[in-house]
């Protein structure tokens, strides 16, 4: 028995939270437009598969409306069976094709078409700007993800390495083992410094960590068509869509390269931001974007100002970690996820991440920051910090639990979930893999109805026995807390 039933979770990915409302309103508010309250707003995804992108949004916004089309009818069924267990009815998801959309629908304020522009044929390319186009508020923001040159070049490689030699053979899953096992024998062959094979084993390496149904979609989907992003926001332009920004922030930055290569780009692309961003793509040898659209006429502030700022939310799962040997002893080392580390001096750096951490896993006000600092120097270190992957930027806050309370309760989605499947969502719209049964047993009995006691006999009854299980219920409470799978629960 492991000391925390959680030990075997990984934290959150942001695998769809790129795609959350409150992801595209805080880009948008970030860079100049008004749009529309996350709270109370329609969403439309194209393409949504058996609906779980969206569930969880329609569980968290009750007041929002969701509509999903996607032209299988059977993920369709599959996501309607979610819906109904789950007693939404703030969501609709219909096997329709693209091409017969019309305008009975209305209006939404954001439009997401994840996974299905670089692997559609030409005209279905442009029925998904046409339909974001006619269908998107004034204010609206359209999310559009892509394989992107020039690194989808290399993707394209392998895939045809792979469906040279297996595309033949029927069965999809026969056919990706196939096809992986004979890159593995290109990239294997032989040991000479020929500048194919490291990086023939790297793209290997991806493939076998993903899912296979991933791979299946898009490595070995029958259209495989990455674009450049200059040409990506033509298309966009020629159906009455601009380009407004990345999903993810950082990603429009250059902060991971060398100073002198920031400069160098600064220069080459001479002032023009969309010159800029693709001249990044070829310094990042990007693989893969994550788009956001808005209307032509849209007014769009490349530099965000302070007062962007004002009604939105900071939140930071950074943790305070040992500086490094020799440093100075007013020194403190803030450590994210993925590799994201921050050291300083600065008392005021180390006020705004300390509140932060002490807030977490809910958010900071930015007013409620301003006592550390004027708001335009605040807007400027959130940025960085946000830039820096060290902050997260929201415009709406979730009902997450701040501790897990008497009778902890979890989202019904995440109690759903992990009743079908090793994946949860959390409050965040972020992924949590729950590879253990126990782990998952717990997280389904966490209905608001047991206290401490009840829980600690629901787990002995499941045959649950460790030496304390009491303080183990503990530090697994504390950790769904923090990973935002506990509702908030009314005082009484």
């Amino acid at each position: 028995m492991p000391a925390n039933l959680y030990d075997e979770i990984s934290y959150p990915t942001q695998a769809h939270a790129q795609t959350h409302p409150d992801r595209l309103a805080t880009m948008a508010t970030l860079f100049g437009m008004n749009p529309a309250p996350v709270q109370k707003c329609r969403v439309l995804e194209i393409g949504c598969g058996n609906g779980w992108n969206l569930i969880p949004m329609a569980y968290a916004l009750p007041n929002s409306e969701f509509l999903g089309i996607d032209l299988a009818s059977e993920p369709i069924a599959r996501g309607n069976e979610a819906i109904t267990a789950l007693g939404l009815a703030n969501i609709r998801l219909v096997a329709q094709d693209l091409m017969e959309f019309n305008g009975a629908h209305g209006e939404f304020d954001y439009i997401v078409t994840h996974g299905l522009y670089a692997w559609v044929p030409d005209p279905v390319r442009d029925r998904i700007l046409e339909v974001s186009k006619a269908h998107l508020a004034p204010q609206g923001v359209a999310f559009i993800s892509y394989n992107a040159n020039p690194g989808g070049r290399i993707r394209q490689l392998v895939r045809e390495i792979m469906l040279y030699h297996a595309g033949a053979i029927a069965d999809p899953l026969q056919r990706l083992q196939q096809g992986i096992a004979f890159l593995e024998f290109t990239a294997n062959c032989r040991t000479d410094q020929d500048p194919w094979l490291p990086l023939a084993r790297a793209e290997l390496e991806k493939l076998t960590e993903r899912v296979p149904g991933v791979v299946l979609h898009d490595e070995l989907a029958d259209i495989y068509e990455p674009v450049y992003f200059n040409e990506f926001a033509a298309h966009a332009g020629r159906h009455g869509l601009q380009y407004l920004s990345e999903a993810i922030f950082p990603e429009m930055h250059a902060g991971s390269l060398p100073a002198a290569t920031q400069k160098r780009l600064r220069e080459l692309s001479g002032g023009d931001f969309m010159a800029y961003e693709q001249y990044l793509d070829f310094a990042k040898f990007r693989k893969f974007r994550q788009t956001l659209l808005c209307h032509s006429n849209a007014a769009v502030d490349r530099v965000p100002k302070p007062e962007s700022f004002r009604n939105l939310h900071i939140s930071s799962p950074v943790y305070r970690t040992d500086p490094e040997p020799g440093s100075a002893p007013d020194v403190v080392r803030f450590q994210g996820f993925g590799g994201a580390s921050a050291s300083t001096n600065n008392p005021m750096i180390k006020a705004v991440l300390g509140k932060l951490i002490d807030v977490f896993p809910l958010s900071a006000s930015f007013q409620d920051l301003l006592a550390f600092a004027d708001a335009e120097t605040l807007a400027d270190l959130l940025m960085k910090l946000y830039g820096a992957r060290l902050a997260e930027l929201h415009s709406h806050c979730p009902p997450i639990a701040p501790m897990p309370g008497e009778r902890p309760k979890a989202s019904d989605v995440a109690r759903y979930q992990a009743g079908i499947g090793k994946f949860v969502t959390t409050l965040r719209h972020g992924h949590v893999l729950i590879e253990d049964e126990i782990g998952r047993g717990l997280l389904q009995l966490l209905d608001g109805t047991r206290d401490r006691a009840a829980l600690l006999d629901a787990l002995k009854s499941a045959g649950v026995s460790a030496g304390d299980l009491n303080s183990q219920l503990d530090a697994s409470l504390k950790h769904l807390t923090m990973l935002a799978l506990l509702l908030e629960q009314p005082q009484s």
